[in-house]
């Protein structure tokens, strides 16, 4: 039984293991893109949102003072 449980135990650690390892994978690919990466482009219909603006439909009620 014990024998059981390591082997789980085991298992779910190398799977951890396997998750973490693609994660920073992920992380270090995504670090290096760049609005002029080859293969990175806007796509249609996408329009350039001004930065300085503020909607109050984007606050949830309970952030915005009256």
């Amino acid at each position: 039984m014990i024998y059981r449980l390591d082997r789980a135990a085991l298992h779910e650690l190398e799977k951890d293991t396997a998750d973490k390892f693609v994660a920073l994978n992920m992380d270090q690919t995504s670090q290096a893109f760049r609005n002029t990466s080859r293969g990175i482009h806007y796509q249609d219909g996408i329009e350039r949102v001004d930065n300085t603006s503020v909607y109050i439909h984007l606050y949830s009620p309970t952030s915005v003072s009256k």
